[in-house]
């Protein structure tokens, strides 16, 4: 038995070692994990003590939601006026406590909009006792990582996805990256539970980097070109830095069914928050790209086109900034006890 258990800690730790060389990590922050969802689940899990609430910025998946219910956590989305522009003010003016927990996704995984790093920053001096989460499960797309924050936050949690570049979406293994001092007291037990099916696929997308940045690359290109077809359709659309972009038409629900019946998948974003008339398509192939486009054409014009534009603002960060200290926002009284938030 404890042969057994010592080759399984081995793998892990090699596994670990691995990530960290690939992302220029140091090992000791690392956790491997096998599906985000189940990680996400046992991480709340451990921070519900006392904390009824996760306080979201931005638009929350599904998945968020379900996590956080298993763990008797409630989610709180906070938006601010436009979905395609991150809202400090709206997040702090929702936060109560220093020991709160926040969710974020950068870049978003509803509306793909990015946070600065400096306003990532001023979130992590807001919950000093507390936890926040940033999800980067998107950020192969983007390039702008948060890992900086984990020096000098303990109570920040990273996590990253080794699937999406590849287009997996249903096979949602990754890893977390935190300050070593939280990873030894909350994060490493949760990768110890690691099957070994589980390390060999993990160890898999490891020494497929060559793929994978060729696949980023046609993604990028991808987005791009559709949204100019889209645009010459007279659609308005946003070109996230992900593997998906939005368009806006008159009726999501006819656009929608003609794209079904031409054997386009799109995901109708109505139900969402601020999101009224949107439909969200995922990046694939140029020649499945091509029947998104084709069918797009081919369908009535009054299906999709719109007089009016969407002009609500949309915030765009720069590749490569890192994060820099700043001042708690002057909103936030600190006590020995507590953060209080004040608003107004």
């Amino acid at each position: 038995m404890r042969t057994t258990r010592m080759s399984r800690l081995d793998s892990i730790t090699t596994l670990t070692e691995q990530i960290a060389r690939l992302e220029h990590l140091p090992p000791e922050g690392v956790v491997p994990f096998y599906d985000a969802s189940d990680f996400l689940t046992a991480l709340f899990n451990r921070l519900a003590h006392d904390r009824p609430t996760v306080y979201a910025a931005g638009h929350v998946t599904p998945d968020i939601m379900i996590a956080a219910d298993k763990a008797g956590l409630t989610v709180t989305e906070t938006l601010g006026p436009s979905p395609f522009a991150a809202d400090l003010d709206a997040l702090l003016d929702r936060v109560r406590s220093a020991t709160d927990i926040i969710y974020l996704a950068h870049p978003n995984r509803v509306s793909g909009i990015t946070w600065g790093a400096r306003e990532l920053e001023t979130i992590a001096q807001v919950v000093p006792e507390g936890t926040l989460i940033i999800d980067e499960e998107l950020l192969s797309f983007h390039g702008t990582s948060a890992a900086s924050l984990t020096e000098n936050h303990p109570r920040v949690v990273i996590l990253r996805s080794l699937t999406a570049p590849f287009g997996l979406t249903k096979a949602r293994y990754g890893y977390a990256v935190a300050h070593p001092l939280t990873v030894r007291r909350h994060l490493r037990a949760l990768g110890n539970r690691l099957p070994t099916s589980a390390r060999k696929l993990i160890e898999s997308t490891l020494t497929n980097n060559d793929t994978r940045q060729r696949l980023l690359h046609t993604v990028r290109e991808e987005s791009l070109r559709l949204g100019t077809a889209l645009s010459a359709l007279g659609i308005q659309n946003h070109v996230t830095p992900t593997d998906f972009l939005l368009f806006r038409v008159a009726d999501p629900r006819l656009v929608g069914d003609s794209l079904t019946a031409a054997g386009v998948a799109v995901e109708n974003l109505d139900g969402y928050p601020l999101l009224k008339h949107y439909l969200r398509y995922r990046l694939r192939s140029p020649q499945k790209n091509d029947d998104f486009i084709r069918a797009m054409q081919r369908m009535p014009r009054a299906y999709y086109f719109l007089e009016n534009r969407d002009t609500r603002p949309t915030t765009l960060h720069r590749q490569g900034e890192q994060a820099k200290p700043t001042r708690p926002p002057s909103r936030v009284r600190r006590s020995d006890k507590q953060t209080e938030v004040v608003t107004g």
